[in-house]
């Protein structure tokens, strides 16, 4: 599997291990997470009514709305996915040894300012700043979407499947 980039990596023998021999990982004592959001780039998204951006307080209103979504959204994201737990990789479990924060780099030169937010926290945050975009006719569909994979891509899935599970029986036989 780690051919197709499923699974363990396979790491070349070294010093004592030969090179039949598996390295079956490695232990760190430190790893840092970084998740950045980058407010600028934000900023400089356009969100225009009927196709049309015309600067006027109305756009602007829109704009601003837009972006504090996608800010939310992004945040909301992040708490999420570490409420459930952070993993490395396969059976490499990340345990923080502190309180998630974030930092606002506002001006430079100065402290960062810090901020605690949990997954509840994002929620709340993600909800109020859909009704702000709402105040200001923006959409937000609360639907999920289902996605459909081209049948193309459900061959190329098969195929792939099918390929692994030949090379599996010819090297069971072996």
């Amino acid at each position: 599997p780690s051919q197709v980039n499923h699974g363990n990596v396979i790491f070349p023998g070294s010093g004592a291990i030969t090179a039949t021999t598996y390295n079956a990982g490695i232990t760190i004592e430190y790893a840092e997470q970084t998740t950045v959001l980058s407010l600028p780039v934000l900023r400089r998204l356009r969100f225009p009514a009927d196709g049309n951006w015309q600067p006027s307080p109305q756009q602007q209103a829109r704009d601003a709305a837009a972006q504090t979504v996608l800010a939310a959204l992004s945040l909301c994201a992040v708490e999420l996915a570490a409420a459930k737990g952070l993993d490395l990789r396969s059976r490499c479990l990340l345990w923080p040894d502190e309180p998630r924060r974030w930092e606002l780099l506002d001006k430079p030169g100065t402290e960062p300012a810090c901020y605690h937010l949990d997954a509840d926290a994002a929620r709340e945050l993600l909800a109020e700043a859909i009704d702000q975009a709402r105040n200001v006719d923006l959409t937000w569909h609360d639907d999920p979407i289902t996605l459909t994979p081209a049948e193309k891509l459900v061959e190329l899935v098969c195929r792939s499947q099918e390929l692994m599970a030949k090379q599996t029986d010819s090297a069971e036989a072996d």
